[in-house]
């Protein structure tokens, strides 16, 4: 059930891509193996495996919200900073880390 396209986040390297997409698998499969299970054995697995994958899922979950949160701040930032040259300059002057492309003014 592998599949490298579980997560799209835009930071990770191919390395930890790897290790989310493994931990991703493993809570799945977990689950699966729940779901497969006779009922008299679900009880032991849902107080075992179940807390771990569900931890697992929680913390891509949780990754996954970040990355989306990130892009949408950069989204409304860059937005904005076409917009008004007020906000261009508060983000050059208070945030000098983010590079913000200058407008070349044609010569007359």
């Amino acid at each position: 059930m592998s599949n490298p396209t579980y997560v799209p986040f835009s930071m990770m390297g191919p390395e930890q891509k790897t290790k989310i997409d493994k931990a991703i698998n493993h809570a799945l499969d977990s689950l699966e193996a729940i779901h497969a299970a006779p009922h008299a054995a679900k009880e032991n697995l849902m107080k075992t495996e179940f807390k771990v994958a569900a931890v697992e899922l929680s913390f891509v979950g949780k990754i996954l919200q970040a990355e989306s949160a990130m892009v949408q701040a950069i989204t409304v930032m860059a937005d904005r900073a076409g917009k008004s040259e007020d906000f261009r300059s508060m983000i050059a002057e208070n945030l000098p880390q983010i590079q913000l492309p200058t407008a070349k003014k044609l010569k007359a």
